[in-house]
Protein backbone atom coordinates (compact mmCIF):
# COMPACT_ATOMS: atom_id res chain seq x y z
CA UNK A 1 0.00 0.00 0.00
CA UNK A 2 2.63 2.26 1.29
CA UNK A 3 6.00 1.11 -1.13
CA UNK A 4 4.40 3.00 -4.60
CA UNK A 5 7.11 3.56 -7.62
CA UNK A 6 5.90 3.67 -11.29
CA UNK A 7 9.25 3.10 -13.42
CA UNK A 8 9.59 5.55 -16.23
CA UNK A 9 12.91 4.74 -17.72
CA UNK A 10 11.74 2.36 -20.30
CA UNK A 11 9.61 5.06 -21.69
CA UNK A 12 12.46 7.62 -22.59
CA UNK A 13 13.42 8.19 -26.10
CA UNK A 14 17.34 7.30 -26.32
CA UNK A 15 19.51 8.30 -26.06
CA UNK A 16 18.66 10.69 -23.09
CA UNK A 17 19.43 14.15 -24.07
CA UNK A 18 21.56 16.60 -21.74
CA UNK A 19 18.10 18.69 -21.51
CA UNK A 20 16.81 15.87 -19.37
CA UNK A 21 19.76 14.79 -17.56
CA UNK A 22 19.61 18.39 -15.41
CA UNK A 23 15.63 17.66 -14.31
CA UNK A 24 16.15 13.53 -14.10
CA UNK A 25 15.64 14.26 -10.16
CA UNK A 26 11.97 15.34 -11.14
CA UNK A 27 10.98 12.84 -13.03
CA UNK A 28 12.05 10.11 -10.19
CA UNK A 29 10.08 12.60 -7.37
CA UNK A 30 6.73 12.03 -9.80
CA UNK A 31 7.32 8.28 -9.98
CA UNK A 32 7.27 8.06 -6.03
CA UNK A 33 4.15 10.32 -6.16
CA UNK A 34 1.86 7.85 -3.79
CA UNK A 35 -1.13 10.13 -5.25
CA UNK A 36 -0.41 9.94 -8.81
CA UNK A 37 0.05 6.56 -8.73
CA UNK A 38 -3.02 5.17 -7.56
CA UNK A 39 -4.79 7.74 -10.08
CA UNK A 40 -2.65 6.00 -12.71
CA UNK A 41 -4.39 3.16 -11.90
CA UNK A 42 -7.82 4.39 -11.29
CA UNK A 43 -7.58 5.95 -14.30
CA UNK A 44 -5.90 3.64 -16.48
CA UNK A 45 -3.45 6.60 -17.21
CA UNK A 46 -1.50 4.74 -19.64
CA UNK A 47 -4.47 3.59 -22.16
CA UNK A 48 -5.79 7.01 -22.43
CA UNK A 49 -4.99 10.15 -24.68
CA UNK A 50 -4.44 12.64 -21.68
CA UNK A 51 -3.94 16.28 -22.41
CA UNK A 52 -1.89 17.05 -19.17
CA UNK A 53 -2.63 21.25 -18.57
CA UNK A 54 0.80 22.39 -16.87
CA UNK A 55 2.98 19.30 -17.35
CA UNK A 56 5.98 21.32 -17.17
CA UNK A 57 8.89 18.85 -18.34
CA UNK A 58 6.47 16.15 -18.50
CA UNK A 59 6.66 14.16 -15.57
CA UNK A 60 3.41 12.88 -15.32
CA UNK A 61 2.54 12.97 -19.39
CA UNK A 62 5.38 10.96 -20.02
CA UNK A 63 2.31 7.89 -18.32
CA UNK A 64 -0.09 8.51 -20.65
CA UNK A 65 -0.57 6.82 -24.17
CA UNK A 66 1.14 7.85 -27.49
CA UNK A 67 -0.33 11.06 -28.85
CA UNK A 68 -1.22 12.44 -25.47
CA UNK A 69 -0.46 15.99 -25.36
CA UNK A 70 1.15 18.75 -22.81
CA UNK A 71 0.68 22.18 -22.03
CA UNK A 72 3.29 24.77 -20.73
CA UNK A 73 4.06 28.29 -20.38
CA UNK A 74 7.61 27.96 -20.83
CA UNK A 75 9.85 27.28 -24.12
CA UNK A 76 12.07 25.84 -22.31
CA UNK A 77 10.09 22.87 -20.16
CA UNK A 78 8.77 22.04 -24.39
CA UNK A 79 11.81 21.89 -25.81
CA UNK A 80 13.34 19.32 -22.99
CA UNK A 81 9.60 17.54 -23.13
CA UNK A 82 10.58 17.16 -26.46
CA UNK A 83 13.95 15.84 -26.38
CA UNK A 84 12.51 12.68 -24.59
CA UNK A 85 10.10 12.24 -26.95
CA UNK A 86 6.89 13.98 -25.89
CA UNK A 87 4.55 16.55 -27.51
CA UNK A 88 4.17 19.80 -25.50
CA UNK A 89 2.94 22.71 -26.77
CA UNK A 90 3.87 26.43 -25.46
CA UNK A 91 0.50 28.45 -24.26
CA UNK A 92 -1.21 30.21 -21.64
CA UNK A 93 -4.56 28.75 -20.31
CA UNK A 94 -6.00 32.35 -19.20
CA UNK A 95 -5.96 32.95 -23.07
CA UNK A 96 -8.62 31.73 -25.00
CA UNK A 97 -6.15 31.39 -27.77
CA UNK A 98 -4.90 28.50 -26.63
CA UNK A 99 -7.72 26.22 -25.82
CA UNK A 100 -9.14 27.73 -29.82
CA UNK A 101 -5.21 26.07 -30.64
CA UNK A 102 -6.17 22.73 -28.33
CA UNK A 103 -9.39 22.46 -30.23
CA UNK A 104 -7.25 21.70 -33.42
CA UNK A 105 -5.72 18.27 -31.36
CA UNK A 106 -8.54 16.68 -31.36
CA UNK A 107 -10.05 14.78 -29.00
CA UNK A 108 -8.93 13.56 -25.45
CA UNK A 109 -10.18 10.87 -23.26
CA UNK A 110 -8.83 12.27 -19.83
CA UNK A 111 -8.24 16.78 -18.92
CA UNK A 112 -5.44 16.39 -16.79
CA UNK A 113 -4.59 19.38 -14.68
CA UNK A 114 -3.32 19.34 -11.13
CA UNK A 115 -1.93 22.34 -9.02
CA UNK A 116 -2.46 24.67 -11.93
CA UNK A 117 -6.44 25.81 -10.64
CA UNK A 118 -5.52 27.82 -7.71
CA UNK A 119 -3.38 29.87 -10.06
CA UNK A 120 -5.76 30.16 -12.68
CA UNK A 121 -6.96 34.26 -13.29
CA UNK A 122 -10.55 32.85 -13.15
CA UNK A 123 -11.47 29.61 -12.34
CA UNK A 124 -15.28 29.59 -13.78
CA UNK A 125 -14.38 30.54 -16.92
CA UNK A 126 -11.19 27.56 -16.97
CA UNK A 127 -13.59 24.98 -15.86
CA UNK A 128 -16.28 26.43 -18.78
CA UNK A 129 -13.41 26.56 -20.96
CA UNK A 130 -12.31 22.76 -20.61
CA UNK A 131 -16.11 21.90 -20.58
CA UNK A 132 -16.15 23.21 -24.34
CA UNK A 133 -13.03 21.58 -25.19
CA UNK A 134 -14.17 18.01 -23.68
CA UNK A 135 -16.52 14.96 -24.77
CA UNK A 136 -19.51 13.03 -23.96
CA UNK A 137 -16.75 10.77 -23.13
CA UNK A 138 -14.05 12.94 -21.41
CA UNK A 139 -13.46 12.63 -17.79
CA UNK A 140 -11.61 15.89 -16.22
CA UNK A 141 -9.34 15.28 -13.51
CA UNK A 142 -8.70 18.19 -11.31
CA UNK A 143 -6.18 17.81 -8.33
CA UNK A 144 -6.42 21.20 -6.05
CA UNK A 145 -4.70 22.36 -2.73
CA UNK A 146 -7.42 22.84 -0.11
CA UNK A 147 -8.00 24.04 3.49
CA UNK A 148 -8.24 20.93 5.69
CA UNK A 149 -10.52 20.86 8.60
CA UNK A 150 -10.28 21.65 11.34
CA UNK A 151 -8.43 25.16 9.54
CA UNK A 152 -6.28 25.09 12.82
CA UNK A 153 -3.83 22.71 10.85
CA UNK A 154 -2.87 25.01 8.39
CA UNK A 155 -0.66 26.17 11.27
CA UNK A 156 1.18 22.63 10.30
CA UNK A 157 3.31 23.18 7.07
CA UNK A 158 2.37 20.05 5.58
CA UNK A 159 -1.16 20.99 5.72
CA UNK A 160 -0.86 25.14 4.47
CA UNK A 161 0.08 24.18 1.00
CA UNK A 162 -3.09 25.83 -0.27
CA UNK A 163 -1.39 29.34 1.03
CA UNK A 164 1.30 29.26 -0.57
CA UNK A 165 1.98 32.67 -2.11
CA UNK A 166 2.08 32.44 -5.87
CA UNK A 167 -1.79 31.19 -5.39
CA UNK A 168 -4.67 33.50 -6.02
CA UNK A 169 -7.67 31.37 -5.70
CA UNK A 170 -8.57 29.29 -2.28
CA UNK A 171 -10.80 26.64 -1.69
CA UNK A 172 -12.27 24.13 0.94
CA UNK A 173 -13.67 20.97 0.06
CA UNK A 174 -17.19 21.79 -0.56
CA UNK A 175 -16.55 25.27 -1.97
CA UNK A 176 -14.26 23.70 -4.91
CA UNK A 177 -17.06 20.74 -5.29
CA UNK A 178 -19.74 23.58 -5.83
CA UNK A 179 -17.40 25.59 -8.10
CA UNK A 180 -17.18 22.74 -10.33
CA UNK A 181 -20.89 21.54 -11.00
CA UNK A 182 -21.98 25.04 -11.15
CA UNK A 183 -19.57 25.23 -14.59
CA UNK A 184 -21.52 22.53 -15.64
CA UNK A 185 -19.69 18.91 -14.68
CA UNK A 186 -21.10 16.37 -12.75
CA UNK A 187 -18.80 14.99 -9.94
CA UNK A 188 -18.28 11.26 -10.07
CA UNK A 189 -15.00 10.52 -7.74
CA UNK A 190 -13.78 12.96 -4.93
CA UNK A 191 -10.41 11.88 -3.19
CA UNK A 192 -7.09 12.35 -1.64
CA UNK A 193 -5.66 9.25 -3.21
CA UNK A 194 -3.60 8.74 0.26
CA UNK A 195 -4.71 4.96 -0.36
CA UNK A 196 -5.49 3.10 -3.06
CA UNK A 197 -8.77 1.62 -1.40
CA UNK A 198 -11.30 3.90 -1.40
CA UNK A 199 -13.28 3.66 1.91
CA UNK A 200 -9.82 4.79 3.91
CA UNK A 201 -9.20 7.52 1.76
CA UNK A 202 -13.04 8.87 2.89
CA UNK A 203 -11.66 7.84 6.82
CA UNK A 204 -9.19 10.96 6.24
CA UNK A 205 -10.65 13.11 3.43
CA UNK A 206 -11.18 15.55 5.66
CA UNK A 207 -7.90 16.29 6.90
CA UNK A 208 -6.22 16.05 3.74
CA UNK A 209 -4.80 19.48 1.93
CA UNK A 210 -5.11 18.05 -1.30
CA UNK A 211 -8.27 16.92 -3.38
CA UNK A 212 -8.66 15.36 -6.72
CA UNK A 213 -12.15 15.02 -8.59
CA UNK A 214 -12.82 12.95 -11.53
CA UNK A 215 -15.77 14.84 -13.35
CA UNK A 216 -17.56 14.39 -16.69
CA UNK A 217 -19.52 16.83 -18.74
CA UNK A 218 -22.87 17.80 -17.67
CA UNK A 219 -24.82 17.27 -20.79
CA UNK A 220 -28.14 19.25 -19.56
CA UNK A 221 -26.11 22.33 -17.87
CA UNK A 222 -27.60 25.30 -18.41
CA UNK A 223 -27.51 28.48 -16.52
CA UNK A 224 -30.45 29.73 -14.37
CA UNK A 225 -32.34 32.45 -16.48
CA UNK A 226 -30.97 35.50 -14.04
CA UNK A 227 -27.49 34.03 -14.88
CA UNK A 228 -28.10 34.49 -18.24
CA UNK A 229 -29.77 38.43 -18.35
CA UNK A 230 -26.25 38.69 -16.09
CA UNK A 231 -23.99 37.65 -18.91
CA UNK A 232 -25.51 39.33 -21.63
CA UNK A 233 -23.74 39.75 -24.67
CA UNK A 234 -20.71 38.13 -22.93
CA UNK A 235 -21.78 34.64 -23.91
CA UNK A 236 -19.14 33.78 -25.68
CA UNK A 237 -16.70 34.16 -22.60
CA UNK A 238 -18.79 31.84 -20.90
CA UNK A 239 -18.58 29.05 -24.19
CA UNK A 240 -22.48 29.30 -24.06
Amino acid sequence: MFSCYLPYEHLLQKPVSELFKGIRHRFELAAKTRGFFHMYQALDFSQKRVLDIGCSYGEFLIYAKKGSLGITTLQNEADTAASIGLDVMVGNVNDRSTFDELKKHGSFDTLYTVNIFEHVDSPHIFLRELYALADDHTKLVLGVPVFPWPNALMNIKKFSGSLAHEHINFFTKNTLLETIKRSGWIIEVQRPFIFQTPWLDRLVSFLSPQQYIFAKKNPTFQYPARKLNEIGDRGATYRI
